[in-house]
């Protein structure tokens, strides 16, 4: 069961957000392409990683599909988790726990950032204490007006 547990963390998180830490092709103005890690991004130069080593490449230098790349994966970046130092331990059902960072939550999912990669796993594999924890703190990130709403939907009075 256990196997079963990590083996269905990984594979999401392989199917979830995991395009920050792939390899990606740049290419230049002149053609030439190399394959590294996309870092960050700001307004003029774009920070990646190539054999182990980080370098800033000038934006202006990137070809077109380079620079529509670079806007998706820092659009990316910045939809991640802004809390990845407020970690959680979660628990499931069979009493495993993991650490991750909160994202979002619904009736069915829980969205969790675990070691950098954006997992959407089922309420439904984590104990009630967990599942109380998603409900909770998707609570705290509602705006007033959704609040009321969502404790209604929860039934959390």
């Amino acid at each position: 069961m256990r196997t079963i547990f990590i083996f269905l963390l990984i594979s999401l998180s392989s199917s979830f957000g995991n395009e920050l830490s792939q390899l990606h092709s740049w290419t230049d103005l002149n053609g030439r392409t190399l394959e590294a890690k996309f870092i960050q991004a700001n307004d003029t130069s774009v920070t990646i990683e190539w054999n182990g080593n980080r370098f800033d490449l000038p934006i202006i230098t990137l070809n077109e599909e380079s620079k529509i790349l670079l806007q998706k994966l820092k659009g990316q970046a910045e939809e991640a988790p802004k809390n990845e130092s407020n970690l959680h331990e979660w628990k499931d059902t069979s009493g495993r726990t993991i650490q991750a960072s909160f994202v979002k939550s619904d009736k069915l999912t829980v969205t969790l950032n675990w070691n950098g990669k954006i997992s959407v796993l089922p309420l439904s594999m984590f104990d009630d204490a967990s599942r109380q924890l998603a409900i909770r703190l998707q609570v705290a990130s509602q705006s007033p007006k959704n609040y009321q709403r969502l404790v209604v939907e929860r039934k959390l009075i």
